[in-house]
């Protein structure tokens, strides 16, 4: 979208935000945006939520994207970073 980051940015998508937080108290609400790289989307929903899930692709994010990744949400609550795609296949898990 032309202009996400004026909807992402606006009193609208903050009450949004505080209304789901509020009615859904007993859940995790999961946010996905694109790549903290690709657009300021994400540092300014980043503001509104309680913590924040860095996804990795393996493969494909750098270390430097994580770095810089990291850098741009430091006064925030990061609960890690997840890697998918890894491929990785040890045999047969459920």
């Amino acid at each position: 979208m032309d202009n996400s980051t004026e909807i992402m940015d606006s009193h609208r998508m903050e009450a949004l935000i505080l209304e789901i937080k509020t009615r859904y108290k007993d859940r995790y609400i999961i946010f996905d945006v694109p790549a903290l790289n690709v657009c300021s989307d994400p540092l300014i929903l980043a503001s509104h939520v309680d913590t924040i899930a860095l996804v990795a692709r393996a493969g494909y994010t750098t270390t430097e994207d994580i770095t810089s990744g990291m850098a741009l949400l430091k006064d925030k609550n990061i609960l890690g970073i997840i890697l998918n795609d890894s491929g990785i296949r040890r045999g047969w898990t459920y």
